[in-house]
């Protein structure tokens, strides 16, 4: 819908402006088929997206300012962190530049050298795009390194830990916390923890997570001594 408004915005019919539109719909609505890989689904999306940009570059008339919204795209593909998805649009963007750079130039470009020579500068642009992508897949590798190695020494210790956010919702437990508590991580993660862990009230409610130390340390950043509080294990026994 927006880019069918800019492309009206920018004085092209409805038709036009509809077409424009729906082929990045299209696109879009072919990376939710559950029936396609996650990989095929990735990359339609990510084709998708560039799309996107080609398109803005096109009703712009080719100004250089809307190329800044393939790096934009660039950044959302990372997401998926696969090489797949990256390397389908940098042969995007060569593809696009060049064969629509010959055939109608003023819709890619809006300086003289690129006009007159469009390959080179779709060359060009695909470099950049790849530099790009580099980049970004080498910090998501360093990230994954790093989470790896936080994760190999939090299963590894023989502690209890548990991680949760500011709602009470149970982001992360070690094994040796699940083992305690008598369930599996799978089973904890994504669950309220009043709804698990905390003791219940005398009437079996839930206990009021805002009423906690675990509460009042997420909110205030603050540690707590927890020394005095009890979790429950799956049998219904507690803990210490």
């Amino acid at each position: 819908m927006a880019l069918t408004a800019f492309a009206l915005a920018t004085g092209n019919d409805l038709v036009h402006s509809l077409v424009e539109g729906s082929v990045v719909a299209a696109m879009g609505l072919g990376a939710t088929s559950a029936r396609l890989s996650r990989t095929l689904r990735a990359l339609i999306a990510s084709l998708g997206l560039v799309t996107s940009a080609a398109v803005l570059t096109h009703l712009s008339g080719g100004y250089i300012e809307m190329h800044f919204h393939f790096f934009v795209m660039l950044g959302v593909i990372a997401l998926y962190q696969s090489w797949i998805p990256f390397l389908g649009a940098i042969t995007y963007v060569a593809l696009h530049h060049g064969i629509v750079g010959v055939l109608d130039p003023r819709s890619v470009y809006n300086h003289p050298a690129a006009i007159g020579s469009p390959w080179t500068w779709a060359f060009i642009h695909a470099g950049f795009v790849l530099a790009a992508s580099v980049a970004m897949i080498v910090t998501w590798r360093a990230h994954e390194t790093s989470q790896a190695y936080t994760e190999l020494i939090l299963d590894s210790t023989v502690d209890g830990i548990c991680g949760v956010d500011a709602t009470g919702v149970i982001t992360f437990m070690n094994p040796s916390g699940a083992r305690t508590l008598g369930w599996t991580r799978g089973e904890l993660v994504g669950r309220p923890i009043q709804d698990a862990l905390l003791p219940r009230a005398p009437d079996g409610t839930p206990a009021r997570f805002e009423a906690s130390a675990i509460y009042s340390a997420c909110t205030d950043g603050y540690t707590r001594d927890l020394k005095a509080q009890m979790f429950l294990r799956r049998d219904g026994s507690s803990v210490p």
